[in-house]
């Protein structure tokens, strides 16, 4: 999805990726490019047709922030039960005074990973990553990695929200 510079959308998009073949992996790819000075919210949704087959999904996402442009981005999955396994890689890449928020909000599914990095690739922009876990009931285990990047910038110009040019964050919950 492309969103011209200048583009305000007002109404959120809405991706929606279904799973229905019992041992059928899936591989969607969502392509989200906001060029300068847009603004978009795009919510992406992973769900089954059968939450009792078993099932494996691979979710890739892309989204690219250019100079002054503004992306939310909210990936709900909810796959099924015990037998579902669900994989969100996210690559977010953020330029000048642009910014990225990304929440992910699993639902359900006996195992799901969550793989998030942000470049941010000029001054002035800015990425978050929100993990949303979930209910425990809903899954044996849940992985969750970010990584950001800067680029280096003299002290006085940094941002005071990072210590280091590079932070990586890892949890997990069994």
């Amino acid at each position: 999805v492309h969103f011209p510079s200048g583009c305000r959308c007002e109404w959120p998009i809405l991706t929606h990726h279904f799973s229905s073949q019992e041992l059928a992996p899936t591989f969607p790819h969502t392509l989200i490019v906001a060029d300068g000075h847009s603004e978009v919210t795009v919510f992406e949704t992973f769900e089954s047709a059968d939450p009792a087959k078993q099932k494996l999904t691979v979710g890739m996402t892309d989204l690219i922030a250019q100079n002054g442009a503004s992306v939310q981005y909210v990936c709900f999955q909810d796959a099924g039960d015990d037998n579902a396994k669900h994989v969100q890689l996210n690559n977010t890449v953020v330029g000048r005074d642009a910014r990225v928020k990304s929440a992910f909000i699993n639902l359900g599914a006996a195992w799901v990973r969550t793989e998030s990095i942000n470049r941010m690739v000029a001054e002035g922009a800015d990425s978050r990553f929100s993990p949303r876990i979930s209910p425990p009931e809903f899954r044996s285990m849940i992985n969750g990695h970010s990584s950001v990047t800067r680029p280096s910038t003299p002290p006085a110009t940094s941002s005071s929200r990072m210590l280091s040019t590079t932070s990586r964050g890892r949890f997990s919950v069994d």
